[in-house]
């Protein structure tokens, strides 16, 4: 396993490849860092068996555990440093000054949701759907328009 830590760097000033993360749209709303831990032996492809499997292993579970530790400490920190959290939130605001952030996400989408099931809801006094959702959810039908890749490549023959 890992053993190094890797320093501290800024942001880089576009997309450069690498990690994918859910934090698109949380991200240009509050300033947002990025914490990895070591949970998988290196070489391993993601999303393959051996990958998977760690998450059940030894492994997995100390790298659980330090990565609750690493998040507890950096929250602490923050507490106990406010010059430097004020310092996060002016770059925060200076970085995104002048871009304006347009979530993909349509602003009417309604997110999937499984009806529970109704002992659940007669044991926690929930009435299905809950207000404000449409039931049952429309389906998903792909508006997309399929753009050019480039010039037109004549055909081969």
């Amino acid at each position: 396993m890992p053993t190094d830590l890797v320093p501290l760097t800024p942001p880089a000033a576009g997309y450069t490849g690498g990690l994918s993360t859910d934090t698109a749209d949380v991200s240009w709303q509050a300033p947002t860092a990025v914490l990895l831990a070591a949970a998988f032996p290196p070489g391993l492809p993601n999303h393959n068996w051996g990958f998977t499997s760690t998450a059940a292993s030894t492994i997995g579970h100390q790298a659980l555990l330090s990565a609750a530790r690493y998040l507890a400490a950096s929250a602490v920190d923050l507490v106990e440093q406010p010059a430097r959290l004020e310092a996060m939130r002016q770059e925060f605001v200076q970085r995104k000054a002048g871009v304006r952030w347009t979530s993909m996400i349509p602003d009417d989408l309604q997110p999937p949701l499984y009806e529970p099931p109704a002992g659940f809801l007669a044991a926690t006094g929930q009435k299905w759907p809950p207000s404000g959702v449409t039931w049952p959810v429309p389906p998903v039908v792909s508006e997309e328009r399929l753009g050019t890749t480039g010039p037109a490549m004549p055909p081969v023959t």
